[in-house]
């Protein structure tokens, strides 16, 4: 399925930059405009192609309508790999559909089966061909030889290289990628929406003294819910005048409710249930804090959104955010969720000190203001473009 979107602003005479991704995801239609827009003010243009629309662990709402890029989505086939949290998709039609457009670059999302594809068939189409990838090597089964061998083979191939933040890029470097050939593209959301949204909530809602911590999160055993189970019953031996929200749902649900009552837990854990991105700057409001318990994340956009509404962060110290916008002890804090009982100490002496919260806040939201926008992401994918000499524009001041 192919769509123009502003047909008025796409033109086939424009030199062409084209996105291969699996889903048009509804945190990443914001930057793809963004995006559009700056590649625009420099004489390309912007054409995503879509692994597929959805797919069935997904339940968000997809706007399609708000996309003010080009866009074709191919023919849905993936495949669950038992015991994986995620999909692989396979492309099919992707290099029909480049060789037609005949992009003067392609930038592919991982080491997927497309930026795979990119590299059998580089000679035939003749075009730049970026990676954009978050992966830092941290993640299961990173270490098997197979893997390790394909990704260097990739590496070598690409001519330039997007990623999502600091790890990211440590990782390309020890695949062998040449720095000089690497901008970061820090990964983030319409962080204008979450911070505009929250600070409308918190006026219509106004103070209270209810504590809550609040945890967003596909409920799977990566995400350790588990884990932040025992903190919370840790936190429960220290006090009884908060409540954990967990919103979110997945395979790991009917573990985590036997766990809770297991642990009597009841009432301090509420399950929410899944929620869509208008929805949460509500529950953010509402929040003290954020805890982002994860075993493993190449990110974790929920991190930047919770800061851009003024949520100070508990983050794993095995999320790729940690490294590039928690300052500890100034605007969040990156903890080691192993240790059960001292993460509990340390969120129960943070809820009982108020005015280092609105501190945080303050701080967390100014941290993702200057380092974590939409442009400034945008910047990063003109200036990979740039260092891969997919085009000749130089990079100043005020240019996007």
């Amino acid at each position: 399925m192919e769509n123009r979107g502003s047909v008025n602003r796409w033109k086939e005479t424009t030199s062409l930059i084209v996105i291969v991704t699996n889903l048009p995801a509804p945190y990443r239609i914001p930057l793809f405009n963004v995006l559009n827009g700056a590649l625009s003010r420099i004489g390309l243009s912007l054409h995503v192609i879509f692994g597929a629309k959805s797919e069935a662990r997904r339940q968000w709402h997809v706007p399609l309508e708000e996309c003010e890029f080009s866009y074709t989505i191919l023919e849905p086939r993936g495949v669950k790999v038992p015991g994986a949290e995620s999909v692989s998709f396979f492309y099919p039609g992707l290099v029909r559909t480049l060789y037609q457009k005949r992009p003067v670059a392609v930038i592919t999302d991982g080491f997927s089966v497309a930026t795979t594809k990119l590299w059998l068939f580089k000679t035939l189409l003749q075009t730049k061909h970026l990676i954009w990838s978050g992966i830092t090597g941290m993640e299961p089964n990173a270490s098997h030889l197979a893997r390790r061998i394909q990704r260097r083979i990739l590496t070598r191939s690409a001519d330039g290289f997007v990623a999502y933040g600091s790890r990211a890029k440590r990782f390309f470097l020890k695949l062998g990628a040449p720095e000089s050939r690497i901008s970061i593209a820090t990964n983030t959301v319409d962080t204008r929406f979450f911070e505009i949204e929250s600070e409308r909530w918190k006026k219509k809602i106004g103070s209270s003294d209810e504590k809550v911590l609040l945890c967003v999160s596909n409920v799977t055993r990566g995400k350790n819910i588990s884990g932040l189970l025992e903190v919370t019953r840790h936190l429960a031996n220290l006090r009884q005048d908060f409540v954990l929200k967990i919103i979110g749902d997945g395979p790991e649900m009917k573990r985590c409710r036997q766990l809770v009552s297991s642990l009597g837990l009841e009432r301090f854990v509420s399950f929410e249930g899944f929620k869509q991105r208008a929805e949460l700057p509500k529950n953010l409001a509402e929040s003290r804090c954020l805890v982002f318990p994860t075993h493993h994340d190449v990110w974790g956009l929920v991190v930047v959104e919770a800061m851009a509404a003024g949520v100070p962060c508990f983050v794993s110290l095995n999320a790729g955010v940690a490294d590039d916008l928690i300052r500890h002890g100034e605007n969040g804090f990156v903890v080691d969720f192993s240790d059960a009982e001292r993460v509990a100490r340390q969120v129960s002496e943070f809820l009982d000190n108020p005015a280092l919260g609105a501190d945080m806040a303050i701080r967390a939201r100014e941290c993702v203001r200057k380092n974590a926008n939409l442009d400034i992401c945008a910047q990063g994918f003109v200036r990979a473009l740039n260092l891969a000499g997919a085009v000749k524009y130089p990079l100043m001041s005020g240019n996007i």
